[in-house]
Order: structure tokens, then sequence, then C-alpha cells
């Protein structure tokens, strides 16, 4: 009797030492996991923070806007009809959902450090850009089609063309920069979307014009030039 009742006793203990065990696994387990995600969390914060800072370093440095010279300020003065932005069927939506993608794709092509990847004169650097929609005529002919209406937009959309053309004959990275400016303009200030923050207006375009038209200028004047070489 007394054999089995320590036997009893010393089965139970190693129960409870095993619960324990387990225990003290499964909580290390939760505490691992909690840690990995916080530290995951804090990652993608500093990620998006760091594509920030890059953005706004790249639209300082490459594009030559300094926030703090404000000699070069300018504002807009004139808007595309917004009428467009409440019928999610229309053409005329889809094409300004082109315009918002077509920005997206400049920025993943020319932010941060990526700009000084297009060498001038050289293909050299431009093997994925040339395959990209960015510099494909067809997103911007599609937009002239649906906005046929509204002239200034046509007004850019040619002008766009105009640089496309001029980057991938001629291997231009100004021209790189303009169309991203003129899409910048487009997109956050023509058909601003709701909750996206504005930043960094050149006016670039016709669609939304400036009180300084100095940037459209240097636009229309590099077109010209360019094409005179061609």
């Amino acid at each position: 009797m007394v054999s089995i009742y320590w036997n009893t006793i010393i089965q139970r203990e190693q129960t409870d030492v095993k619960r324990k065990h387990i225990g003290l696994m499964v909580g290390t387990f939760f505490i691992v996991a909690f840690i990995a995600i916080i530290v995951a969390t804090a990652l993608i914060v500093q990620k998006v923070i760091k594509d920030e800072q890059d953005k706004e370093s790249y639209y300082a440095a490459q594009y030559g806007l300094n926030k703090e010279d404000t000699s070069q300020a300018n504002t807009p003065v004139k808007f595309p009809s917004q009428s467009y932005t409440a019928e999610p069927d229309s053409p005329q939506f889809k094409a300004i959902q082109q315009i918002r993608e077509l920005h997206a794709e400049a920025d993943f092509f020319l932010l941060g450090s990526k700009f000084s990847n297009y060498k001038q004169g050289s293909d050299e650097g431009w093997s994925d850009i040339l395959k990209s929609e960015l510099l494909d005529p067809a997103p911007y002919n599609q937009i002239i089609e649906a906005m046929t209406e509204e002239e200034d937009i046509v007004k850019d959309m040619n002008n766009l063309l105009a640089l496309l053309d001029i980057a991938v004959t001629q291997y231009e990275p100004d021209a790189l920069r303009f169309i991203h400016r003129i899409l910048h303009d487009l997109d956050l200030y023509g058909y601003p979307e709701q909750g996206k923050a504005a930043y960094d207006y050149w006016g670039a375009t016709n669609a939304v014009a400036s009180s300084n038209p100095m940037q459209l200028e240097e636009i229309n004047a590099y077109i010209a030039e360019k094409q005179k070489t061609e």
C-alpha cells in the first residue's frame, strides 16, 4: 500500500512538472510571438517613415525644390472639373484612376536614389522603366480619348507623350523628371483623392494652372528644344 501511495504521489508530481513545463513552453511561445509582432510593427513603421523621408529628400534634392526657398513659390489658380470623380462607371473616372496609377509608377521608378540610375544619352539603367506602363503611350492615349472635352487635360497628355518620346529615344533623365512633375500635379492637385495629402506643387500642368507659369513654360521650351534634335 505504501508503495502504491508513493507511486501515486510521484506520478502526480511528474504530471505537475509536465504541466508546468508545457505551460512554460506555451507562455514562452506567446511572449516570443508578442515580441515578434512588436518588432515587426516597429520595422513597418520605420519603413513607412523612411519612405516618406526618401520621398521628401528626393523632391528636394533631385527636383531642386527647396521648401525654404520662397523665390519659386507658386500656387494653383485653376482646377479641372471635379464632376467625373463622382461617376465611378464613367470613362473619365477610369482615366483619373489611370493618372493616379501612372503617378504611383513614377514614384516607384524615380523616388529616392533611383533617379541617378538613368544615364543621359545611354540606355544604361533604363531597361526596367522602358518596359513599364509609365513609358507606354497607350494609357496616355486612352486618357486623351476619355477626356476629349477637357482641353487642358488633353494638352497635358500631349506634353506627356512628347516627353515619353524624348525619354525613350534620347535617354533624357530630365524628360522623366518632367513626366513625374506633370503626373504629380494632376494626381494630387487636379484630382485629389480623399484623405490623401497634397504636397510639392510645381505648376507643371495646363489643367492645374499656376500663379507662376515658369515651370510649365520650362517644360514647353524643353519639349520644343528636344524635338528639334530628333
